[in-house]
């Protein structure tokens, strides 16, 4: 069984999907445990040996003799050291961390190799030592042995000076390269490098303000408060610090997601570049971006609240808002969607679809009764002050000379102003009243 870097042990591999996927689990797990996000970068990879036979695939050598296949490095009886493998990673890896191997069968130390060496090469010609095992006690199968640097490199090459037979015959299997920097697109789809892998699943990410995020409309972003960003999957939450970005044309606000949870992280300024590349950044949570020289986008993932007076944003035209309501403190308390901004200012809603900040919905409602009695022919009523062009009248009345003579009429006229309403009858007879309900209703 092979070990891990954490001490934790995967069954033997062998065509059965079921251990398979015990060991991608366990190999999980040993990520945690470490923490680390290593794997194994050598699998399927391309492989070439200088000498012995490489049976199976022409790749490292990754199977077991107890699934009765035949694949590993075999040195026969004989041979004349040093002889190399050398792997061929496909990607440059920012750096490696160990490897482990096994002999034939897998758990056969006398089928070791008894003294090698490990080197790393960014273009396979330019290589340095990362792990020597002379003088060391014998190799156990499938241990993990660490690098004693971490290693830029694409190529990795195992070269044994010795063998443990006495005949000189050696084997290599399940041989393991571990580094944290990978991409495996051919192995784990969690572990792809494509610009639309993991990225994609990020997504289900749940990023909510603590304060207000303010945007001046020319590049510079501020966040009154922290940012939390929530796995709902796994319940793990880290903190992006506020603070105040100045972006460029097209620079993005970013963090790189820590692998583990974190207490409290810095966003960082990205700069954006044309044409395609490699999808080198697979943490990469994208915030923010600037559209040009224009506004600032944030990801749709950060969510707001648009109630109260604490109301939480994801925008705010400054300029326009202090235009159009004077309250600055309200500037920051904007959303946006579909194009309209808006805003909470007192509790009530607003919106601003670049005329300037309106209302929305039914501010107030205002009702009252009074009488109009003979000989007189009007009454005002007073009102709290009302915006009489966004307000609407209605008015009842009833005329009767008892209480229950009752008819309804039509005999009663108003006007509202902003202060008041104005209620008038035509023509008042002698021992009759209108009897007046009115309502006024105040759109914001």
């Amino acid at each position: 069984m092979a070990q891990l870097p954490s001490g934790l042990k995967t069954f033997e591999p062998s065509d059965i999907v079921r251990r398979a996927a015990q060991n991608e689990n366990i190999e999980a797990l040993d990520r945690f445990v470490v923490k680390t996000s290593s794997a194994n970068v050598a699998k399927n990879k391309r492989a070439a040996a200088t000498g012995g036979v490489l049976i199976g695939l022409p790749t490292a050598p990754w199977s077991s003799a107890a699934a009765g296949e035949g694949g590993r490095w075999a040195l026969p009886a004989g041979s004349v050291y040093p002889l190399s493998l050398t792997v061929d990673l496909g990607l440059p890896c920012a750096k490696l961390e160990g490897i482990s191997f096994g002999g034939w069968p897998v758990q056969s130390a006398a089928s070791l190799p008894k003294d090698f060496i490990v080197e790393a090469s960014p273009n396979g010609t330019d290589w340095v030592k990362t792990y020597d095992h002379a003088g060391k006690p014998a190799y156990s199968p499938l241990s993990y042995l660490p690098f004693s640097a971490n290693a830029d490199c694409r190529y990795v090459r195992l070269t044994v000076k010795a063998a443990a037979a006495a005949d000189g015959s050696a084997s290599v299997s399940c041989l393991s390269v571990f580094s944290s920097s990978h991409g495996n697109r051919d192995l784990d789809p969690l572990d792809d490098e494509r610009g639309w892998g993991l990225n994609a699943r990020l997504q289900g990410l749940v990023v909510m303000s603590e304060g207000g995020i303010v945007d001046d409309g020319a590049g510079k972003v501020t966040l009154d408060g922290t940012l939390i960003v929530m796995n709902p999957a796994s319940g793990s939450y880290i903190r992006v610090s506020r603070g105040t970005f100045t972006l460029g044309a097209w620079d993005y606000l970013y963090i790189d997601l820590p692998l583990g949870t974190a207490g409290e992280i810095a966003a960082q300024k990205g700069v954006y570049l044309e044409n395609g590349r490699p999808y080198d950044h697979r943490n990469r949570l994208v915030l923010a971006q600037r559209n040009g020289v224009g506004l600032v986008h944030f990801n749709f993932a950060i969510t707001s609240r648009l109630a109260g007076s604490n109301t939480l944003a994801q925008r705010a035209l400054t300029a326009d808002y202090a235009a159009g309501a004077g309250n600055a403190t309200s500037a920051a308390n904007a959303d946006k969607v579909d194009g309209i901004h808006f805003s909470a200012a007192g509790g009530k809603l607003q919106y601003n679809d670049g005329t300037g900040w309106k209302g929305v919905g039914i501010k107030r409602v205002l009702r009252g009764t009074t009488a109009i009695g003979y000989p007189n022919i009007s009454i005002e009523v007073p009102l709290p002050g009302v915006d009489s062009s966004k307000s609407f009248l209605q008015v009842t009345s009833s005329l009767y000379t008892h209480k229950n003579d009752t008819s309804f009429s039509s005999g009663v006229f108003a006007q509202l102003f902003n202060d008041r309403i104005y209620l008038f009858s035509s023509q008042l007879a002698l021992g009759r009243d209108f009897h007046i309900s009115w309502e006024v209703i105040e759109f914001a």
